[in-house]
């Protein structure tokens, strides 16, 4: 179990820094590889390879690689910037999906 969480960490690993440096270089993220690491990663938590502390982990490391900065200060940046363009748009989306909460139906 040891050797195929260390390999589902690096492929997942992988897959975040080639999405984030994706989102980074052309400011837009790719829905369909985005629905693809959801269900990679909802698929190590089924599996029980990982727990989603486990995840929240990896996510911020990720993130912090690609941007240099936490998800909740890339955040701050994005939400910034689209006030100063008046790019209000950003807001449409309720708050706790712009904050990326999530609903947990399993609980």
């Amino acid at each position: 179990m040891n050797n195929q969480r260390t390999n589902y960490i690096a492929a997942l690993e992988l897959r975040l820094m080639r999405f984030y440096m994706s989102v980074r270089d052309t400011g837009v993220a790719d829905e369909a590889d985005n629905a693809g690491i959801k269900a990679f990663m909802e698929a190590g938590v089924i599996t029980e390879v990982v727990t989603h502390e486990d995840l929240e982990a990896i996510i911020a490391r990720q993130h912090m690689s690609a941007f240099g900065m936490t998800l909740d200060e890339r955040y701050q940046q994005r939400m910034e910037e689209a006030q100063e363009k008046g790019d209000f748009e950003f807001f449409d989306q309720p708050a706790w999906v712009r904050q990326g909460k999530r609903v947990n139906l399993s609980e």
